[in-house]
């Protein structure tokens, strides 16, 4: 009798051991992908967004599995190193979900606001905003993007549209692209360079208001 419980005790703590280096695998694995999201969190456009979403979404149901596994087995009882992956799983997932809800915050953005109207916001505002009292944002400083060395010179040239949303304080708070150039390094820059531009809030009577504009940047070579 005691025979068979030392071999059911040897099999038990073999599963273990064998679940505890799958856990670890796969907190790991979670921790590496978290890793290459936050690294590319500054790419604000709508695409990398939804690639974002999608990955953090994996990434916290793959984290989930493992804590409740763990959960279920009460294996991190006792048990130092498995305690250990709970605790860092706990934290992945916390970390996980606030970017997915800064992301999904971004990605609703996009959907709240139609492509043509945010083309024609910097240029063309309603009558009844005009009798309302309405003043667009004023633009205060405005940098040119950096042109990429390899794309200028290939002699390539584009455009990009970028959409903006400045605050009531003239903050800007979002930045994402509206229409691509189809080169992202090209992109990037003119993302970069709305990020630096300055603003004074747009205004409606005299106060403050929020509000959503649209910028173009041309990448072009000036021949003398």
């Amino acid at each position: 009798m005691k025979k068979t419980l030392v071999i059911m005790l040897m099999v038990i703590l073999f599963v273990l051991s064998c679940e505890q280096a799958r856990w670890e695998d796969a907190v790991a694995t979670a921790a590496e992908q978290l890793d290459t999201v936050k690294a590319g969190i500054h790419i604000q456009d709508q695409q990398m967004m939804m690639v974002r979403k999608a990955l953090l979404d994996c990434i916290i149901v793959q984290l989930e599995c493992v804590a409740q596994e763990i959960e279920e087995a009460k294996a991190y009882d006792g048990d130092e190193e498995v305690a250990k992956i709970y605790v860092t799983a706990l934290c992945l997932i916390d970390e996980s979900r606030a970017l997915l809800k800064e992301c999904e915050e971004g990605l609703a953005l996009y959907k709240a606001v139609e492509l043509d109207a945010i083309h024609n916001l910097e240029s063309s505002h309603s009558v009844f905003e005009a009798e309302q009292g309405f003043t667009p944002p004023e633009k205060i400083s405005a940098p040119e993007p950096v042109f990429p060395p390899m794309l200028k010179d290939a002699g390539w040239s584009g455009t990009c549209s970028i959409g903006l949303y400045i605050d009531e304080a003239g903050n800007i708070g979002k930045v994402w692209v509206i229409r691509s150039t189809g080169e992202s390094e090209a992109d990037q820059a003119a993302i970069e360079a709305a990020w630096a531009s300055q603003w004074r809030p747009a205004t409606q009577n005299g106060v403050p208001i929020a509000k959503k504009i649209s910028v173009t940047y041309e990448f072009e070579i000036n021949v003398y």
